[in-house]
């Protein structure tokens, strides 16, 4: 399967909330988003924070893949900033994630996500907002400020039947 011109790879992977966007919300997240070069945020610079909490969920759906991702506006017009596999998720509940994050995210404000993948086959768009338990930003969240030290943000998945979907019903 080739991905369409507008889903950008970052860092070998393929955004998987984008697909999100395209797949489920269409016109709600926008449309013809590309990244531009200045949009871009480098990687690989001095670690000034961790990332670090809890994720639960208590459904009966089962995955291998555990996701975590960084967006920048919400309800998303592109692709996450980054994102991560949970490493060692061995997929049982509680789970405790920790991810570093390097200078080139300090002090900018982003939303925060997470799901956990139960259709493995979903290639490379990753995300199946039809059946992947997740925790997406709230209506009244503000994005988090990235600043030195450790971040402590915990997740609780839903399974999409019981996601409230307020950007795209306005309710």
């Amino acid at each position: 399967m080739q991905l369409p011109k507008h889903i950008k790879v970052i860092s070998g992977s393929a955004v998987w909330l984008m697909a999100l966007c395209m797949l489920v919300l269409g016109p709600a997240c926008g449309s013809g988003y590309d990244v531009e070069k200045e949009d871009e945020i480098e990687e690989g610079g001095e670690i000034i924070a961790t990332l670090t909490g809890v994720i639960n969920y208590s459904g009966d759906r089962t995955g291998a893949r555990l996701v975590v991702g960084m967006i920048n506006q919400w309800p998303m017009t592109g692709p996450p900033v980054r994102f991560w596999d949970v490493p060692g998720f061995t997929g049982s509940f509680p789970v405790t994630y920790q991810f570093d994050l390097d200078e080139y995210l300090e002090g900018k404000a982003y939303y925060l996500a997470a799901f956990l993948d139960v259709d493995e086959n979903d290639v490379n768009l990753m995300m199946n907002a039809e059946v992947d338990p997740l925790d997406l930003p709230d209506e009244d969240e503000e994005p988090l400020v990235i600043e030195p030290g450790i971040i402590v943000r915990d997740f609780v998945l839903l399974d999409p039947e019981d996601v409230d979907w307020w950007w795209v019903d306005g309710e």
